[in-house]
């Protein structure tokens, strides 16, 4: 599979992903062990910021993709095993997992954050737990009647917290909250916002997501 890049405004994307307006891009993975990303060709640098993003998961049936992920990295744009993207990443991986492979007891879809090292690799396995900083249940969050919304908030050394939006219309539920030192929440000083997906059964038309991402980044004081 070819995989070329184009560039829309601050963003460079595959051509798996499309540009629907500005400021929102629109992933038509519709086989399967198909991949696509888009990341930020200008690093975020400021210390404390909130990243929101709207986006739509849905499919056909019971077969659909295996998830799509949210980078806030020191590298960019490459392709990889982990939903897309480059495995031993340095930095923050936001992982909204739509399909449940190995891990008991956890209901699906499950979001969760890995922070890596730039040396360990992602529990493929058994869905990240062994890399699981926090995470939560997002029953519902596949197939929503509203739109469905992330919120990622940091303030440098001080905390991390995901909220989502998926159950109604302007009522947000946090999905986790880290703060320092009980945790590791140190995202690089210049790391890349970017966004993978994958399709990972092996049906040669199985449905999978489609994410619209609206980044906005807004600078705390």
């Amino acid at each position: 599979m070819a995989m070329t890049t184009s560039r829309a405004s601050h963003f460079e994307l595959t051509v798996l992903l499309q540009w629907v307006q500005p400021s929102i891009i629109h992933t038509w993975l519709s086989a399967a062990r198909q991949k696509g990303w888009i990341f930020s060709r200008v690093p975020l640098t400021a210390t404390n910021w909130e990243v929101e993003v709207e986006f739509k998961i849905h499919g056909d049936g019971n077969l659909h993709g295996d998830g799509f992920a949210m980078w806030l990295t020191k590298q960019r744009a490459t392709e990889g095993p982990v939903f897309g993207s480059a495995d031993r990443f340095d930095g923050l991986g936001i992982f909204f997992d739509t399909y449940k492979n190995n891990r008991p007891g956890t209901s699906f879809p499950y979001v969760m954050a890995m922070m890596g090292d730039g040396q360990t690799t992602y529990d493929q396995a058994h869905d990240g737990k062994a890399n699981e900083l926090a995470g939560c249940s997002a029953r519902g969050l596949r197939g929503a009647t509203i739109p469905t919304k992330a919120r990622l908030t940091y303030f440098q050394d001080k905390s991390l917290s995901l909220d989502l939006q998926y159950k109604s219309e302007d009522t947000w539920n946090n999905c986790f909250t880290l703060t320092a030192p009980d945790a590791n929440i140190a995202i690089p000083s210049v790391a890349y916002l970017g966004f993978s997906a994958e399709t990972v059964l092996e049906a040669a038309r199985a449905p999978v997501p489609t994410v619209q991402a609206a980044p906005r980044m807004t600078g705390h004081v």
